[in-house]
């Protein structure tokens, strides 16, 4: 799997780590006044969805809408989960040769990184913080690895696709293009 590790995260003492840093401080605490109602229902819904039942209903409702032969949808369900199964061997190895902290520890002991540009302070995330390391994130390797199967199969806009969840009520989210749910996806995280 290490042939396919990710490259490394922002560095600590970057600017770019800084902003992430000072972004997620101010948009992902649980009560952020910050953070738009419409962000947190993004947030709270993808938090439930595993990827692969996300981007297998994603197909399901893309294939609804046309004609194609089960055989032809069938073979690209496969391979949409093939690439979602190699992402996820490929984002645990690089998570733990990096090894990154989470912002639930990162936020708390931000003077101790080493970069100027951060300040410590108390955090209570959003979202349950997994119990593994931070980079990369699975949610955006494992949907951008379906999401490419998906794009070169259907094209990337004109779709009709909704995702809402029970345990999320009130919230439904709706695309047409498939970077939008990716793209929503990483803001998420």
């Amino acid at each position: 799997a290490s042939q396919f590790r990710s490259g490394p995260p922002p560095a600590l003492w970057t600017g770019m780590y800084a902003h992430d840093f000072n972004e997620l401080q101010a948009v992902g605490s649980l009560n952020s006044p910050n953070r738009p109602q419409h962000r947190t229902d993004v947030v709270r819904l993808y938090a439930i969805y595993n990827p692969p039942a996300l981007w297998n209903s994603a197909l399901l409702q893309i294939a609804s809408t046309r004609n194609d032969e089960i055989t032809d949808t069938a073979r690209t369900m496969a391979l949409m989960n093939m690439a979602v199964s190699d992402g996820a061997v490929a984002n645990l190895e690089t998570k733990y040769f990096y090894r990154t902290w989470r912002p639930i520890t990162a936020i708390p002991r931000g003077g101790e990184d080493g970069n100027r540009r951060t300040i410590a302070g108390p955090f209570t995330p959003l979202i349950n913080t997994p119990c593994f390391p931070s980079y990369p994130s699975a949610h955006g390797t494992l949907s951008n690895a379906a999401r490419q199967v998906l794009e070169r199969e259907y094209g990337r806009f004109g779709h009709l696709i909704t995702f809402q969840h029970p345990t999320v009520p009130g919230v439904v989210l709706n695309y047409s293009d498939l970077r939008e749910i990716t793209d929503d996806i990483s803001d998420a995280r």
